[in-house]
């Protein structure tokens, strides 16, 4: 009796139908990633609530909402989720026999939280005027509590950011306003 290759596909992978070798896919996916799992949960949680806060601080400066800014929040959070898919592939795969105590996705994850929570900040600057940010800071920091010059610095950083990141998204703003205009 002569084999069809899709049964001799399923012989070789010692299953007996295709929804079996599905489950069985999924399982050993699964279980490859389960340990990046609370780095990627963390990762998403950030963009999130950075993307909140860049919505709230658009509106309340009055700056254009476009849907290519938001759809950036998309396209990052896939790079994002890749690149920490890869280094846990690099970390199990390629770099297992090296007994690092620290893997590479932890370390990706990481770096990707702390640029995503100096834009949440940033967003919160231009939300409350710098407010949130030195409140932020004095309560994490006993030291600050007590040092009069701290007030003038976090207002010289707010003012700052807040200055660039407007000015930037308003030029950005005008030159669509001016080539509509042209056209």
């Amino acid at each position: 009796m002569v084999k069809t290759v899709s049964e001799q596909i399923l012989t070789f992978l010692n299953v007996e139908s295709y929804r079996e070798f599905v489950i069985r896919l999924l399982i050993a996916l699964l279980t490859l990633f389960t340990p990046i799992t609370p780095i990627l949960l963390c990762i998403v949680f950030f963009v999130i609530l950075d993307f909140i806060t860049a919505i709230i601080a658009s509106i309340k400066n009055k700056i254009a909402i476009t849907s290519s800014k938001m759809s950036r929040t998309i396209s990052k959070t896939i790079v994002y989720s890749i690149s920490i898919i890869v280094t846990h592939l690099l970390d199990t795969i390629i770099l297992k026999d090296f007994n690092l105590h620290i893997s590479l996705a932890s370390i990706s994850g990481a770096f990707i939280a702390i640029t995503e929570g100096k834009s949440i900040l940033e967003n919160l600057i231009l939300i409350n005027n710098g407010t949130a940010l030195k409140n932020i800071l004095l309560y994490l920091s006993s030291e600050y509590r007590h040092t009069k010059n701290s007030d003038e610095l976090f207002d010289d950083i707010a003012t700052v950011i807040k200055t660039n990141k407007v000015k930037k998204e308003l030029t950005k703003y005008d030159i669509v306003k001016k080539t509509k205009k042209q056209s």
